[in-house]
């Protein structure tokens, strides 16, 4: 059970490695702007489509997409940010926000809120061959960053990643921000750091300047809206399983 997902694991960095025109710096693959839950959700269909392959092709950005992808085909991006939340990056802040992006794109999707039942969530989707979405408290800065479950430190904000296996102790997710390296933590770690995602403190957003991305630094970031998050933020131990 689950052992579909492993083995996607392996073939979907084989495409996250390749060089992604117009994205310089970084791992290939990986976030760029506040877009980590449209990556997470597009590494979600490339792993699906390993196993199984009529499932939708999709891309996160425009600048992805290859010269023979149907000219009416959106990106991930441009439909959350012009159809869906109307923010400036298409930050997707709330479980009915990736509902309408995931069944726009043709997949499915299920989804717990419990406190208590969310470990049972997560093996059960795993073991269904479902990749499970996951926003949680992030600590450091990129690409240095780990999951916490205290509000202490400032580098903290709230991410999304994707769990694609686990084992007795440990999550192994892929971090937009290094997509080609899998992350493994402690699941009490990880389930902790899921349920403080909203912390109010850490609602904030920048951006990359036109000029690019200059190896991990920024090149003079910029402040964007994200809308009213105090009505559009609710992610706190929301998990989101996708078919």
């Amino acid at each position: 059970m689950g052992d579909k997902l492993r083995a996607a694991y392996g073939q979907a960095t084989t495409i996250l490695k390749k060089e992604v025109p117009g994205e310089p710096g970084g791992e290939g693959g990986s976030q760029r702007g506040g877009t980590c839950g449209l990556y997470s959700l597009w590494y979600a269909s490339i792993m699906i489509r390993t196993f199984r392959p009529e499932a939708p092709v999709i891309w996160p950005r425009r600048r992805n997409m290859p010269k023979s992808a149907p000219s009416e085909q959106q990106s991930l991006r441009h439909f959350a940010k012009h159809s869906v939340v109307g923010s400036g990056q298409g930050e997707i802040m709330n479980l009915t926000e990736m509902i309408i992006v995931i069944k726009y794109f043709g997949y499915n999707c299920d989804f717990s809120f419990s406190t208590s039942e969310r470990g049972t969530f997560i093996t059960n989707a795993l073991a269904a061959e479902q990749p499970v979405l996951l926003p949680y408290l992030e600590g450091g800065p990129p690409p240095s960053c780990y999951p916490v479950d205290n509000l202490l430190d400032k580098d903290s904000g709230a991410h999304w990643g994707l769990i694609y296996d686990e084992t007795s102790t440990d999550y192994v997710f892929i971090d937009p921000h290094k997509p080609n390296t899998p992350q493994k933590y402690p699941k009490h770690l990880v389930l902790s750091a899921n349920a403080l995602v909203d912390a109010p403190e850490f609602r904030f957003q920048t951006s990359y300047n036109k000029e690019g991305f200059d190896g991990w630094g920024y090149k003079g970031p910029k402040t964007y809206s994200l809308g009213d998050i105090d009505k559009r933020s609710r992610l706190e131990t929301l998990l989101i399983s996708v078919s």
